[in-house]
């Protein structure tokens, strides 16, 4: 009676798996392979997550270990290109000038390729003034000289053989455009400087000058540029002073210019 039992039993559990996941005998075990290849999956998935957290664990511990070494190698180094940049804007007339990197530590901590804080450049040109961001306080000519400045650093850092400045004159004149041509002229001893400028006190430091002439004809734009040799030099530097060749005041102001630079020798 116990073997008959447990065969009905058998049977009554059969039915029931043909009742709910097949007909046959074969569909039952064909579907157990699926349960047990998808139970394999799961499990799996499981240890691959596991394993993908503790590589991501570790990858964000060498990540923090290297940032806080870039934060340190920051903080040394932007006191000393805060040193360099004043001794640089003391030679541009900027000689009471605070200048600051200040970083700020990033709100977030999630790996990023630019470290854990945040970098931007603080000054008080003027005596007495709190450092406040250069992009909001600068006015043109101080930027012209700031961008100088970090320039004038970089050079000897990124070892660039040739060094462009467009406009780097803007908003500045007088004493200070004699102090800026100076600097460029002192590193043009050591790289080749372009230097687009509107100022003929700037114009008058450089080796050769180059004027740039642009029209329009037709539907099209034209631009020439010529090299100046010495009285065409004086000629332009006294059309850039706001007068022409027939006015000995202008004329010989031009002559000058170039003589104090040492850019052109006259007899």
């Amino acid at each position: 009676p116990t073997r008959l039992n447990d065969i009905e039993t058998r049977l009554d559990t059969i039915d029931a798996l043909k009742r709910k996941y097949g007909g046959t005998v074969e569909e039952i075990h064909l579907y157990l392979n699926q349960a047990e290849q998808e139970l394999d999956q799961l499990q799996n998935a499981t240890v691959r997550a596991d394993d993908i957290a503790k590589q991501s664990q570790i990858v964000k511990e060498k990540w923090q270990a290297e940032a806080a070494l870039l934060t340190q190698s920051r903080r040394d180094l932007s006191r000393e290109l805060a040193k360099h940049i004043e001794q640089e804007l003391a030679d541009l007339s900027m000689g009471h000038t605070k200048f600051q990197v200040q970083m700020t530590p990033r709100a977030f901590k999630t790996p990023v390729l630019g470290g854990q804080e945040e970098l931007e450049f603080m000054m008080a040109p003027n005596k007495g003034e709190d450092l406040k961001p250069l992009a909001k306080i600068a006015s043109g000519g101080e930027l012209s000289r700031v961008m100088l400045a970090v320039k004038a650093i970089l050079i000897e850092a990124e070892q660039m053989p040739t060094v462009i400045f467009d406009e780097i004159d803007a908003g500045i004149g007088g004493r200070t455009a004699v102090n800026l041509g100076q600097k460029l002229q002192s590193l043009s001893q050591v790289r080749q400087v372009l230097c687009v400028t509107h100022l003929p006190v700037v114009a008058s430091f450089g080796t050769h000058h180059y004027s740039v002439e642009k029209w329009s004809e037709e539907d099209r734009t034209r631009v020439k540029v010529t090299l100046l040799h010495r009285d065409e030099r004086v000629e332009e530097l006294t059309r850039m002073l706001g007068g022409s060749t027939d006015e000995p005041v202008t004329f010989e102001h031009a002559r000058e210019l170039l003589k104090k630079t040492g850019s052109v020798s006259f007899p």
